[in-house]
């Protein structure tokens, strides 16, 4: 990955390369890989390293510093030798230096033969900043491998070789530099580089790079269509480097939500509430204190640009944060096995007695309860409190997935439709079936608002009914309570994907974070 993005003789552009290894593998075939592949890079560099410093060293005539700066002084640490294979060529060509006329040692990190810097005060020389090469190796079932796995694709254009090494586009490169901005926001601190990545995004938001400018227009035509208000509220567009920063971040929430068609009456809220609070989101003194950490480190020409694209950045995680808030207040308005004093629950428990109920027929298929429900569930069989799922997670409605046999899923939804209006009559709940062009589904709504939350919805949905997507559906089905429900290790799996597909950062870190806690809490608790 080269990012070309500043002026090379300042030494502002840089190569990055990322191992990504197919997280579709088998375990042992995965584990195979990454070893082959850490030997690789492991003997590359050790042998790159030296060659590295032999360059330097032929032209260390042209790459004097100057003698002020030579003085500064440099600690120990930075003198160390940092490679068997190095350390070893230097030996050798330290006991040929006298009469050889070949090139002598350099002392790692100096630029300077290493018998010179022996006898007299180390300096710290600054002529040349010189980065060998900066390599990840994502690990196996991580959210970051399976995003970069699902992002970074192969693309025919000029500096891509004929064996297909995929180069990521300046589209990624949005995702990565927001990446790093809200992870600082979320602590309210400026690292030494915030600065640098915040330019950098800028530059890349400017560019008319073809992918970029495809990739601005599809998330401009899907913000408006999904989210028209909020759209004119924060002054999204394609034609300056804010307006494309508004764009993304809302198509990037909008693409996080799941299910989304199956919410619409919620959807109309949530563009409502975006653009009523749109000029309190975006006011700059919301990030006053972390732009004072970055201000002096960004030229003046950029800083307007740079501080409204922080603000941008803070006014969508800050709705991101407020929809998972809402999701943990939706899932203890519905209750379940472990809240079961909830009003709400002895309906929603009714209609989903209903549904698994039609499992007796096993021509039609099998309905099976996911997402945060189950893992509430699992939690609890692992004598856990569920509350330490229910605060991070942020879809807070109850899902089930139908995993059609003999009966296809728009004519066994038709039926369960009916099935519901039938069994819930006199609930505070209501049925509904749902149809277009992304299939059919039932939707349970409730038939009042719930109380404290940031985006009301008069009709808010409790549960959805929705054929078993193939990137979710569960390979075992445990009986939990006498119901059917997701095995701990699929819904973990199921988090990550989720994890890993949202574009929000804050969304993106909840779910990751649920999965953790299923992994290493629950599944952990099952297993002993």
């Amino acid at each position: 990955m080269f990012t070309a993005l500043g002026n090379a003789r300042k030494g502002e552009n840089d190569w990055d390369t990322g191992i990504l290894i197919n997280p579709n593998l088998s375990p042992e075939d995965w584990y195979s890989a990454y070893a082959a592949a850490n030997d690789t890079v492991s003997t590359f560099l050790d042998q790159a390293r030296y060659g590295y410093t032999a360059l330097l060293n032929r032209h260390k005539a042209d790459l004097q510093p100057p003698a002020a700066l030579a003085r500064q002084s440099v600690g120990p640490v930075e003198l160390r030798y940092y490679s068997r294979l190095a350390l070893q060529a230097e030996q050798d060509t330290e006991r040929t230096r006298q009469g050889s006329g070949r090139l002598r040692p350099l002392a790692s990190g100096t630029g300077q033969p290493a018998e010179i810097l022996a006898g007299r005060p180390r300096t710290r020389p600054v002529g040349v900043n010189g980065e060998l090469i900066d390599v990840g190796l994502s690990k196996r079932n991580t959210v970051e491998l399976m995003e970069h796995w699902l992002d970074v694709k192969i693309v025919e254009k000029e500096g891509v070789v004929s064996d297909g090494i995929p180069v990521p586009q300046l589209p990624y490169f949005v995702d990565d530099f927001s990446t790093i901005i809200r992870e600082a926001l979320a602590t309210n601190t400026a690292d030494r580089k915030l600065a640098k990545r915040l330019v950098r995004l800028k530059l890349v938001l400017e560019s008319d790079d073809d992918t970029l400018v495809e990739a601005a227009q599809a998330a401009s035509d899907a913000v408006a269509a999904a989210l028209p208000k909020s759209a004119n509220a924060f002054g999204t567009g394609v034609a300056t480097s804010t307006a494309r920063m508004a764009t993304w971040v809302l198509a990037g929430l909008i693409q996080s939500i799941p299910d989304l068609w199956l919410k619409q009456q919620w959807q109309e809220s949530l563009d409502s509430y975006i653009a009523a609070q749109a000029p309190t989101l975006l006011a700059r003194e919301k990030v006053a204190g972390i732009w004072q950490q970055v201000v002096t480190a960004i030229n003046p020409p950029d800083q307007d640009d740079c501080q409204t694209i922080l603000a941008i950045q803070y006014a969508i995680s800050t709705l991101s944060r407020r929809i998972v808030e809402d999701g943990v207040t939706v899932a203890q308005a519905i209750g379940g096995p472990d809240l079961s004093a909830v009003p709400l629950w002895k309906a929603v428990e009714t209609a989903i007695g209903a549904v698994v109920a039609l499992n007796s027929d096993t021509r039609s298929g099998m309905f099976y309860i996911s997402g945060g429900l189950a893992g509430r569930m699992q939690t609890m069989h692992a004598d856990l409190s569920a509350n330490d799922l229910m605060s991070v997670y942020p879809d807070g409605g109850v899902e089930i997935f139908y995993r059609p046999n003999q009966v296809q899923p728009a004519w066994a939804f038709r039926g369960l439709q009916q099935r519901l209006v039938s069994v819930l009559t006199g609930q505070p709940l209501t049925a509904e079936l749902v149809s277009s062009t992304k299939g059919t589904a039932v939707v349970v709504k409730g038939a009042n608002p719930i109380n404290n939350l940031a985006i009301a919805d008069p009709s808010p949905v409790l549960m959805t009914i929705l054929q078993e997507p193939a990137s979710r559906a569960c390979k075992t089905i445990d009986f939990v309570n006498g119901w059917p429900i997701g095995s701990t290790r699929d819904l973990v799996r199921l988090f990550l994907a989720r994890a890993a597909d949202s574009h929000d950062f804050d969304l993106r870190q909840a779910r990751k974070a649920s999965s953790e806690f299923l992994l290493s809490d629950v599944l952990g608790q099952q297993l002993r």
